[in-house]
């Protein structure tokens, strides 16, 4: 049953990762970038706020905004 559960977890999060990593290279194209420095930090905060709200209003479009948006936060703190 465990088992069931870990190739479900592994499959989903690496589903999730392709579709956020194809969201980030789009916008990196369109010119967006900047998401690494510290000075953005705010800007980063404003938007996320913005998205949990909307998503937890039940617009299920912006999971992967948030969720790209955590990641930089998280970059910054703790994974850079």
């Amino acid at each position: 049953m465990i088992r069931h559960e870990l190739v479900t977890l592994a499959q989903t999060t690496q589903q999730f990762a392709a579709k956020m990593f194809y969201k980030l290279a789009s916008k990196a194209e369109d010119g967006w970038t900047g998401w690494d420095d510290a000075e953005c930090r705010a800007f980063i905060e404003a938007k996320l706020q913005a998205r949990v709200v909307r998503l937890l209003e039940g617009d299920t479009s912006q999971a992967i905004d948030v969720a790209n948006l955590a990641m930089f936060l998280w970059h910054q703190s703790e994974g850079g």
